[in-house]
């Protein structure tokens, strides 16, 4: 039997030149199944790093099966100083955003390093993030153009397709424009942003399985500066030659082989599907932290399902920790599904997004409702400043699973309004 294990892809960092995200690693080998259960856990995707506040991309997650694992994709480099790219299957590319990063490594047998970033207080160039097949490109010249590495091709699902790319960099000039994006390393991998306006100084989002996203960009001459883009998901996939002997996962046949696809986590098991039972789930992820008068933290993501469960089979279920003040909280993963982690505020600017959004104060910035997860929970309330009138400064509360987080409306009373459960 083949498989095919892809893990989590990283997240590009952020600001004017910020580095590509380094893709998921990338395994494949052959096993002999033997009668048994055998565990599959789907990497999730890195969160594109964040301007305000400033921080490099964040790694993908690892993906397992059986006793073989994948490791997460390491983030790209950002801005300030500190925020290097990380290591991971394929490492982060370097930023080149007031100072040169050097790239980081990735894991020998499943990706590649990523590049180096490149400034001359010009040129802010972002080295790719490191792909399943080469390695991100390096920048060493006043280089608009570097793209992340290639990511590797399988037939192992029937039909050639390409994993772990490495995420492109973030490129710009501080008196120009820069007029064309790097490029993913294939495989959906997401390209860097390249300045002009603000609608594309935001590195792309990864798309596929593994991919790294794509760097942060400046605006040319202007001061607005790019997140980094998010990674995509990991996949693994199990083929083997006949009628299908195994179950679990999606179940399709393509050249006379019978192929088990997991997108999310599961079991791959030799008892026949016949031996269920139904089973009625709630995962409830970890609440997001609060911030004090900064805002309220959000509910951890809310999901209910009913799914078939093997009799016999053991299960991996995770049960997400709340978050410490201004921390979203931890995932929690069910069969087959996981809830995020509930908000949180970093700063007065930007909070971390989860199950229910966090609530925010609005101090010298225009109110705002960070959303939550679709399906798992909802908004974080906005809060209130009439700095003209010296009136106090209310925070928005966190929203949660069943609706979302009031909107302060009242001036000149400490009230902190939360949500309804």
């Amino acid at each position: 039997m083949d498989y095919l294990i892809v893990a989590g892809g990283a997240a590009g960092g952020n600001n004017h030149g910020g580095g590509g995200g380094g893709g998921g690693g990338l395994l494949t080998g052959t096993f002999t199944a033997s009668p048994g259960n055998y565990s599959v856990q789907v990497g999730t995707f890195g969160v594109g790093g964040y301007t305000n506040p400033a921080e490099k991309g964040a790694n993908g997650s690892n993906s397992v099966f059986s006793s073989f694992t994948s490791i997460g994709g390491g983030g790209g480099g950002g801005e300030p100083a500190g925020q290097f790219p990380s290591s991971g299957g394929s490492g982060g590319g370097g930023s080149g955003t007031n100072y040169s990063q050097t790239g980081a490594s990735g894991t020998a047998g499943q990706g590649n390093g990523g590049g180096s970033g490149y400034t001359n207080n010009l040129y802010f160039s972002g080295g790719g993030g490191g792909g399943a097949s080469a390695a991100g490109i390096a920048v060493t010249t006043n280089t608009i153009v570097q793209s992340g590495g290639n990511g590797t091709s399988s037939s192992i699902s029937g039909s050639a397709v390409t994993y772990s790319g490495g995420g492109g960099a973030g490129v710009g000039q501080y008196n120009a424009v820069a007029n064309t994006a790097s490029a993913g390393g294939g495989g959906g991998a997401g390209a860097g942003g390249f300045g002009g306006t603000d609608a594309n100084i935001k590195g792309s989002d990864a798309t596929g399985y593994g991919g790294g996203g794509g760097g942060g960009a400046n605006r040319g001459p202007n001061t607005a500066y790019g997140d980094g883009g998010n990674g995509s998901a990991g996949i693994v996939i199990v083929s083997y030659a006949g009628s299908q002997i195994l179950y679990g996962g999606t179940v399709t046949s393509s050249g006379g082989n019978t192929i088990h696809t997991f997108t999310s986590g599961g079991i791959l098991t030799t008892f026949a599907q016949t031996s269920t039972v139904s089973v009625d789930q709630l995962v409830v992820a970890g609440g997001g932290g609060g911030s004090g008068a900064l805002g309220g933290g959000g509910a951890g993501g809310f999901q209910t399902s009913t799914v078939s469960a093997v009799i016999g089979a053991t299960y991996i279920v995770t049960v997400g920790g709340g978050g410490a003040v201004n921390a979203q909280g931890s995932d929690s993963f069910g069969i087959n599904i996981f809830s995020v982690g509930g908000g949180s505020l970093a700063t007065q600017e930007k909070p971390r997004y989860g199950g229910s959004g966090t609530g925010n104060i609005s101090g010298n910035f225009n109110p705002r409702r960070y959303p939550g997860i679709d399906g798992q929970g909802n908004a974080g309330g906005a809060g209130y400043n009439n700095s003209t009138k010296n009136a106090s400064i209310l925070a928005g509360g966190g929203g949660g699973g069943g609706y979302a987080g009031g909107k302060i409306k009242t001036r000149n009373k400490l009230v902190l309004q939360t949500s309804e459960v």
